[in-house]
């Protein structure tokens, strides 16, 4: 691919460049067209609702590959600011919280439900057996389907600081479905990280939401066969172990 700016970072699907004042995010090559102008839409979306978020210029193609164009953000992610000031882990992790809830109770329809995706997912996998996939698709079935805004992949990598601000990226994942689903999506992505951290974000989302822990613990083995899904070898061990709770 072309040269189009300085290297900023990746995730699973996209590698991000900064060019003059932008941001380009530009999807790997096996990424589909629709998941990136669902992105873009998601995202267009939440500016226009007053949510801080990088505001989409333009959705791009580089050499064959498509890419979404948008406002640089300046500073760092709240997991570079968790590294190098650990002393004020809770006053970032409830930040976090307070713009996850804040998220989770915009009424806004989106066109996918969560629910309806783990379903799919579940049904799909090849890294469960039938009587298991049966076992999960009845727990799913008996947890609430929701009608919250969720992120889908809320962690500290994914809220920038600029300044005194606090910006949410990537909406790729971006659903209506349970809070607690959402939340628990959090507490596992920490979970990879830093246990304890996982645990403490758990305690302060709860209590600042008024929702029971176990409650959102319970989505541990659906979402974790989402989770295997997306191939990340080093969490593999975890995730079956949440699966074997069932």
């Amino acid at each position: 691919m072309r040269e189009i700016g300085k290297f900023i970072g990746r995730d699973n699907d996209s590698k991000v460049y900064k060019y003059e004042n932008y941001a380009i995010k530009v999807f790997n090559p096996e990424c589909n067209k629709t998941s990136v102008f669902y992105e873009a839409t998601v995202a267009s979306l939440m500016e226009e609702i007053g949510l801080p978020v990088a505001r989409i210029h333009e959705v791009i193609k580089i050499d064959n590959q498509w890419a979404i164009k948008m406002d640089y953000i300046e500073g760092m992610n709240l997991g570079e600011c968790i590294k190098q000031d650990r002393k004020n882990l809770v006053s970032y992790l409830e930040i976090m919280a307070d713009l996850q809830i804040f998220i989770q109770q915009i009424k806004v329809h989106l066109s996918f439900n969560l629910h309806d995706s783990l379903k799919e997912k579940i049904e799909n996998s090849c890294f469960v057996d039938e009587l298991t996939k049966n076992k999960l698709l009845v727990k799913l079935s008996n947890l609430p389907r929701g009608t919250g805004l969720c992120h889908g992949d809320f962690n500290p990598f994914n809220v920038m600081k600029d300044k005194n601000e606090y910006f949410v990226i990537n909406w790729i994942k971006a659903a209506n479905g349970s809070q607690e689903a959402d939340a628990c999506k959090t507490y596992m992505s920490l979970n990879f990280v830093d246990e304890e951290m996982a645990d403490l974000y758990l305690d302060i989302y709860s209590n600042k939401s008024k929702k029971c822990k176990q409650d959102i613990l319970e989505w541990l083995p659906i979402l974790a066969v989402a989770i295997l899904d997306e191939g990340k070898e080093e969490n593999k061990e975890k995730l079956l172990s949440w699966i074997n709770t069932l």
